[in-house]
């Protein structure tokens, strides 16, 4: 009975998280990709590295990459895959803080992590697949180097001029 109800919570947050984003036309994505959300960011980023776009509906450059990233999803999203990585997509109209957490600032914004969510690379290269796979073929076997890592910020606050 235990079993059963483990499974049928596993299945529940699969689903939860495979949930298709909307364009500005109302369309849906590919299940492919899972949208993350605060209550389990961190946790799912520690588990393998992951590639996340961090995005708004609305934005036309987001519209226009997430083909690619679907692209992407299916070649790395599966079991054949193995641990290289997760594609994932964080909604930052829904996500603010989340999205500020990580020093989102512009949509959208790809951010490769290596297990936690205090190391990353910001990608900033062309958005076509093949230098998309490229990219998370180097981070995966490089792994993060002090050159290449921007380490979230412990604090935000400002200090008061004198």
């Amino acid at each position: 009975m235990q079993l059963l109800v483990v499974s049928a919570v596993q299945l529940m947050m699969t689903l939860t998280l495979a949930q298709p984003i909307q364009d500005s036309r109302g369309r849906g994505s590919s299940p492919v990709t899972p949208q993350y959300n605060s209550d389990i960011f961190a946790a799912r980023i520690s588990e393998k590295p992951h590639f996340v776009m961090f995005y708004a509906p609305w934005c036309g450059h987001c519209q226009r990459l997430t083909s690619t990233f679907e692209q992407l999803a299916k070649k790395y999203n599966n079991e054949q895959s193995g641990d290289v990585a997760l594609i994932a997509k964080v909604d930052c109209t829904q996500h603010t803080a989340l999205c500020s957490d990580n020093n989102v600032v512009s949509y959208p914004t790809l951010l490769f992590y290596w297990h936690d969510t205090k190391t990353y690379r910001k990608y900033k290269g062309s958005r076509d697949f093949k230098a998309l796979d490229q990219f998370i073929t180097t981070m995966v076997e490089d792994g993060p180097s002090v050159e290449q890592v921007a380490t979230r910020p412990t604090s935000l606050k400002r200090e008061p001029m004198s």
